[in-house]
């Protein structure tokens, strides 16, 4: 055997057994249940391993055309990687919304003033003529030597929101980091509490535009005197919504009717990602864990502004990562591209069991500590927007995730609001959404939302919200 062959063949035997030792580390980091994504790397890894064993029996001429061959589809994919990279290059000059809404639907975002500004260029923009900020990433800090995981803002200052609708939104929050009018946290009436992620904090609107403002507008339309929370963050899963609830219902005024806003299009994605941070997993598996948040809000400001002058920080949460060598080394991009459907849209099967029980067992503290705090619990269902934003027959909706999810709160006897089916009967659910695409509830949206929330729950009798006895 030439000296040639056999670097070959250790060369690619060495290199199947690192792909298949990295991926199955992944895999099991998140408990198998991406197994789909990852399947074409087994795959690649399993070839790659036993071809490697195959090159032995190969004469001199075919290992020669094996090697040029294997060298012309690597090249390949680095030109592709090149190429992907030239072609989002305009990624770093313009929204990346805006982008793919004017790919997407182009003669709706041309009739719109669209500001196309990037992230980052309009929030530096922004910060030359006032003191404003971003919505933090999950941010770990200590105090005393005791680390603090912050779930909410900066209290009582401007936030950039994201642009899916065609500006930029400055909003202000409320004394808890929250988007909340300060004079909704008053002891003088009842309170709607609303616990979600993105949706629910204000879904890249103006505050009077979100939920929280529109429930706001409504019952002072309606003359109920109705306190109306949002205790709500991007990205929130189920186990920072319950997280929210312990830190800050006691600080809202009873009786209180409580909207848990669930979100099939990631919130068991970010249950994965929330059961591998020590301390959230504590508000589910210790009975009267908490951070004490709320009195420290004055020290997680401080210390959440300090990060504001790190370097890098503003480009962490705004998730800009500059693209460097090892990315081209990895094909990110071409990754990317390649899996778009996957990364974008839903990925299959995202609960394993172990998971599903324990988002069962979330769902019931959370409804019991909203009882003993003098609240109805109502479990809202919110479909992910991808399915109804890419297809054109709602019937082709996978309900997999649903149905498992309906069990549950039929098993436990939980009231829930089906904006699955809510969707599935309205006359053009694309209407809902930005330019007709992928994204947030545009206004429409909203409106949507709150007035079949609020018909739902008047359904469920939910004498609070009577005008008869709201005085």
């Amino acid at each position: 055997m030439s000296k040639g062959k056999k670097v070959l063949i250790i060369f690619q035997f060495v290199a199947s057994l690192f792909l298949l030792l990295t991926v199955f580390i992944k895999d099991y980091n998140n408990n198998f249940i991406f197994r789909d994504y990852y399947l074409k790397y087994y795959y690649l890894s399993f070839f790659l391993f036993f071809a490697s064993f195959l090159l032995i029996f190969l004469k001199k001429n075919s290992i020669k055309i094996y090697f040029i061959n294997l060298c012309t589809i690597i090249f390949c994919l680095y030109l592709l990687e090149f190429y992907m990279f030239i072609k989002t290059k305009d990624v770093g000059v313009y929204n990346p919304n805006y982008l793919r809404q004017i790919k997407q639907n182009p003669k709706l975002v041309e009739e719109y003033n669209y500001d196309t500004t990037n992230a980052l260029n309009k929030y530096l923009e922004l910060s030359k003529k006032m003191e404003i900020y971003l919505m933090p990433s999950k941010v770990l800090i200590s105090n005393n030597n005791k680390n603090i995981f912050i779930i909410n803002s900066i209290s009582n200052s401007k936030h950039m929101m994201c642009n899916e609708n065609g500006y930029w939104p400055i909003v202000k929050t409320d004394k808890y980091g929250y988007i909340n009018s300060n004079d909704q946290w008053s002891d003088n009436y009842p309170s709607l509490l609303i616990i979600g992620d993105s949706n629910m904090l204000t879904a890249c609107h103006f505050y009077k535009n979100g939920v929280a403002g529109k429930f706001k507008k409504k019952f002072e339309d309606l003359n109920l005197k109705i306190n109306t929370l949002t205790l709500s963050h991007g990205n929130n899963g189920p186990l920072m919504k319950l997280a929210n609830i312990i830190e800050y219902i006691k600080e809202t005024s009873s009786p209180k009717v409580l909207l848990w806003v669930y979100y099939d299009g990631n919130d068991a994605a970010d249950l994965q990602r929330e059961l591998k941070n020590e301390i959230l997993i504590n508000y589910l598996f210790e009975e009267n864990f908490s951070q004490n948040l709320a009195p420290k809000q004055d020290f997680i400001d401080k210390e959440l502004k300090s990060k504001f002058n790190e370097d890098g920080y503003v480009n962490k949460i705004l998730n800009i990562n500059n693209y460097k060598l090892i990315d081209f080394v990895r094909l990110i991009k071409l990754r990317v591209a390649l899996n778009k459907f996957q990364i974008t849209g839903s990925i299959k099967n995202e609960f394993s069991p172990k998971n599903l029980d324990i988002f069962e067992k979330i769902i019931i503290k959370a409804k019991k500590i909203a009882n003993k705090q003098g609240s109805n619990f109502y479990f809202v269902y919110m479909p992910d927007n991808f399915w109804y934003s890419s297809i054109d027959e709602i019937d082709e909706i996978d309900d997999s995730r649903y149905e498992k999810i309906v069990n549950i709160l039929k098993k436990n006897k939980i009231n829930f609001i089906d904006f699955n089916k809510e969707i599935k009967i309205h006359p053009d659910p694309k209407s809902l959404l930005p330019f007709r695409t992928y994204g947030h509830f545009n206004e429409k949206g909203v409106e949507f939302f709150v007035n079949r929330t609020y018909e739902n729950l008047l359904e469920f009798n939910e004498k609070l919200l009577l005008p008869s006895t709201s005085n």
